[in-house]
C-alpha cells in the first residue's frame, strides 16, 4: 500500500510508443492489432485508480483494481500471442 511511480498514460508507455508507431496492413492481424488499443487504454487507467486506493487507504479497492489490470494485461498477452501465432504461419 505504498505509491510508486508507474505509467498511467498508455500513449507515453514503452508499448505504446511502439504501437501508435506502427501501421498494420495486414488483413490477418489487423482487426486484432486494433483491438488491443482499447485494452491498452482501460489497463494504463487502472493504475489510476489503483493509486487513489492507495493514496486513500481503500486496500480492498487497490486489490480489485490491480486485479482488474491482470486481467487486462492477460487479454493483452492473449492478443499479442494469436498475431504472433498467425504471422508464424505465413
Amino acid at each position: 500500500m505504498e505509491v510508486t511511480p508507474i505509467q498511467t498514460d498508455g500513449n507515453r508507455c514503452a508499448f505504446g510508443h511502439y504501437y501508435n508507431n506502427i501501421i498494420v496492413n495486414n488483413e490477418d492481424i489487423k482487426e486484432l492489432w486494433h483491438s488491443i488499443d482499447h485494452i491498452h487504454h482501460e489497463f494504463h487507467g487502472l493504475g489510476d485508480y489503483v493509486i487513489k486506493a492507495v493514496i486513500n487507504k481503500d486496500y480492498d479497492a487497490a486489490n480489485r483494481y490491480l486485479q482488474e489490470a491482470r486481467e487486462k494485461s492477460h487479454q493483452l498477452t492473449k492478443i499479442l500471442n494469436e498475431i504472433q501465432d498467425i504471422l508464424s504461419r505465413k
